[in-house]
């Protein structure tokens, strides 16, 4: 039973994820417009564009609908956070913040995990495996394959639309004419591994 503990403050973070933070995933949800078998389409946010940044109280924040179910695993953590050895609300928030970034972190990962083509997988594992960054030939490449064994998915798709899905969530960095990963995105290939995600999917 003490196990359930941290399935229950996955809940509780992740409603707090949602209201209060707005993250890198919700940035990439706003960005979609347009979704079909070819794949997600997506807008670069204009340059010195100000992001509206909501502010939510601790009263607004209690008072956002929830179901019995959380309000029961509520009361078990509060509970089980009495036998934890915490020796200040310090210890016991940083606790949830760590937790928090986890969720977070997991839930900007699986979204990803979702859209990514296997062409752009393969072209993170390249980039994971060379000493330094590498020049957009091999982007090019990469991509010139996907297009011939994918023809339907990506036909009418450029190079610079298939790059910018990495580029715009973070997984890969461009300078002019190199591309790197970034550590956000070896992480992301790390998460693959640990939570047993397929690396080879179409596209």
């Amino acid at each position: 039973m003490d196990a359930l503990i941290w399935p229950g403050v996955v809940v509780i973070v992740a409603i707090a994820a949602m209201f209060i933070f707005r993250t890198p995933l919700s940035d990439l949800i706003s960005r979609t417009s347009g979704a079909s078998k070819d794949g997600i389409t997506f807008v670069r946010g204009q340059e010195g564009q100000a992001t509206p940044k909501d502010t939510l109280s601790f009263k607004d924040l209690m008072e956002i609908p929830i179901n019995s179910s959380v309000l029961a695993r509520e009361k078990f953590i509060k509970e089980k956070f009495h036998e934890f050895n915490l020796k200040s609300e310090d210890e016991k928030i940083s606790v949830l913040i760590r937790s928090l970034a986890l969720v977070q972190l997991e839930l900007e990962y699986r979204n990803i995990s979702s859209l990514i083509f296997g062409s752009q997988m393969r072209l993170l594992v390249s980039l994971a495996g060379s000493p330094s960054a590498s020049k957009l030939e091999k982007a090019s490449a990469i991509f010139e394959e996907a297009k011939t064994r994918f023809p339907d998915i990506h036909k009418n798709r450029k190079l610079e639309e298939w790059l910018e899905f990495l580029v715009n969530t973070g997984l890969v960095l461009k300078n002019k004419d190199e591309i790197d990963i970034s550590q956000y995105g070896s992480d992301f290939l790390k998460f693959i591994v640990d939570v047993r995600l397929a690396y080879e999917r179409i596209g």
